[in-house]
């Protein structure tokens, strides 16, 4: 609305990224990391794990960098059909019934 053009939403976004070139790559980035996480591509997720991290924003250099660290994990994640949502959502049930009976004897 503040540009008084009609601008379709991928038009919004390459206006911003031409911005900031910081914005551009860490933008970039994010794009080939999820869709290597969809494919399942471990050889383009390594790929792009030991890229060079100085063109990216600080908060994605620190995700990078823990991804490093736990690189197994991540790879084996990307590969692995199992997820442990099931349990979490239990988790979060039960949670949630001890705060709502909180003070009930």
């Amino acid at each position: 609305r503040c540009l008084k053009v009609p601008y379709t939403p991928a038009q919004i976004v390459d206006e911003g990224l031409k911005c900031n070139e910081t914005l551009k790559n860490t933008y970039d980035f994010m794009q080939d990391f999820v869709y290597a996480l969809a494919d399942k591509d471990t050889k383009k997720i390594n790929d792009l794990l030991d890229s060079n991290i100085g063109q990216y924003c600080e908060q994605l250099k620190t995700t990078i960098r823990i991804f490093r660290k736990n690189r197994r994990a991540v790879i084996n994640g990307a590969k692995m059909s199992y997820s442990n949502g099931c349990l979490e959502g239990v988790n979060r049930k039960i949670k949630q019934i001890e705060r709502t009976a909180y003070g009930y004897s």
